[in-house]
């Protein structure tokens, strides 16, 4: 919620040839001030129901940034450091450099932060002449040109917003330092490697982080207030579990009764459902665990309508059934009840920047199964890795993107469940709720950077 929100100034934004009169709104999120602007009808840029998926994002996202600057410019600021996320701010740093330092923003310095490479903000080199840009001097292979794809109109390349952003940004960073190596390799870089090759003297990764305590399961709003659990007692983790199947309705094993003293593992998934996070891994992994006797739950959401069909599928299948239950859609809540229920969590991206997922389960003691790539490869080391001390080791990583790659290490996993309960109740789970993935140590690298392009 927005506290104390109130108009603070209007002004126009130069857009297309047209002045487009935009509302400056102040108020304040978590103690922290924040402005917002609003565009007047008939632009209602963000008057949509969604933030992406429109056909004109780009030209919505650059009226953004042109407004952004705008308001700097009339509220007479002069910050030290435009911090600019993913393609829908990155073309800040071009109207910087061409324009509005000489219109008196003389003091910012811009830091480009890429979380996604493969979305670039693509469009016809002529649209930056909406933004006040002039497309002819921009649209260079050296520049903002993407001249290694074909553009959306026949025999022509498109421009992308990203490339501007770190053409002309004065550092860039992107979530991981694993996916910051990534990404000039062909596979990963979607057509940036060459020009972040050019500009490699200013990239660098750092970590993402969680807020520890929007994600705390020693005093989690949303789950059973009788089932908080810490890393010094995580009796409470299983009181999660039966709490979940039964909301479920999926049946308990209570470990009491079960043979050898160890209910059936529970094998979570939240994800969107793509192809980035490794939609053949997944549903293959899916496959494995109930082999296995997990119960297995997933949640999520798929844009394809391909893939949505098949998970809806799946969804009809396993509805009533006792094994596993498949949720596709957005729901947070439920998302903090299977974080804390969950035994085993399985993430098999192909690629993934950064990930909060893997994050957010080691702090709820729901030990990742993962693919070694990007932020997971930087987050997640594998119990048997004696190259890293043992407080390091908190999960089941794999290399690959075959089928065997990730059998393997669910395999395992489940293994170590089943065979060593003692020791992944008493060890595994709360060593890994015990590591620090907050902000804190992203946060004083980021005020290094901050300094270095303030000198």
């Amino acid at each position: 919620a927005i506290d104390r929100l109130r108009r603070l100034t209007s002004f126009p934004v130069l857009w297309d040839g047209e002045e487009i009169t935009t509302h400056a709104w102040c108020g304040v999120v978590e103690g922290l001030p924040v402005y917002l602007l609003e565009a007047e009808q008939p632009a209602a840029f963000f008057w949509r129901g969604q933030f992406y998926g429109e056909a004109d994002d780009c030209e919505r996202y650059m009226f953004f940034s042109r407004a952004a600057l705008e308001f700097l410019l009339v509220m007479d600021r002069q910050p030290d450091v435009l911090h600019l996320h993913d393609w829908q701010s990155a073309l800040v740093a071009p109207l910087l450099q061409h324009e509005y330092r000489a219109r008196g923003l003389t003091r910012p310095r811009s830091l480009l932060t890429i979380h996604n490479i493969a979305f670039q903000g693509w469009m016809s080199p002529d649209m930056l002449a909406k933004a006040g840009l002039q497309p002819e001097a921009l649209a260079q292979p050296h520049l903002m040109l993407d001249d290694s794809r074909l553009g959306f109109w026949h025999g022509r390349h498109d421009v992308s917003l990203m490339r501007g952003g770190v053409v002309f940004a004065d550092k860039v960073t992107t979530v991981s330092p694993t996916y910051a190596q990534e990404v000039y390799k062909p596979e990963f870089g979607f057509g940036m490697q060459a020009v972040l090759g050019r500009h490699s003297h200013k990239f660098s990764g750092v970590l993402n982080g969680i807020d520890q305590h929007m994600w705390s399961p020693s005093d989690d709003p949303l789950l059973p207030p009788w089932g908080h659990y810490s890393a010094n007692d995580t009796r409470g983790k299983a009181v999660c579990k039966a709490a979940l199947l039964g909301e479920l309705g999926m049946p308990h094993t209570d470990p009491a009764t079960a043979e050898g003293g160890v209910g059936r593992p529970l094998v979570v998934i939240i994800s969107r459902l793509t192809q980035q996070k490794g939609l053949p891994l997944m549903l293959h992994g899916m496959q494995v665990a109930l082999s296995r006797g997990a119960q297995l739950i997933v949640l999520g959401s798929a844009s394809e309508p391909e893939v949505a069909k098949q998970f809806e599928a799946l969804q009809a299948a396993y509805h009533g059934g006792p094994d596993a239950r498949i949720i596709l859609r957005y729901d947070e809540g439920l998302a903090h009840r299977i974080y804390a229920a969950g035994d085993v969590i399985l993430i098999p991206s192909f690629f993934e920047p950064c990930g909060l997922t893997q994050l957010i389960a080691l702090r709820y003691g729901t030990i990742p199964v993962v693919n070694a790539t990007g932020g997971l490869a930087d987050t997640v080391r594998d119990v048997s890795n004696e190259s890293v001390p043992e407080v390091e080791r908190n999960g089941f990583v794999f290399y690959g993107r075959e089928h065997a790659d990730v059998e393997g290490a669910l395999h395992r996993a489940l293994d170590a469940y089943q065979h060593g309960q003692q020791w992944w109740r008493e060890q595994l789970v709360p060593r890994a709720m015990r590591q620090d993935w907050s902000w804190s140590r992203s946060a004083h690298t980021y005020l290094d950077i901050y300094r270095s392009i303030m000198q």
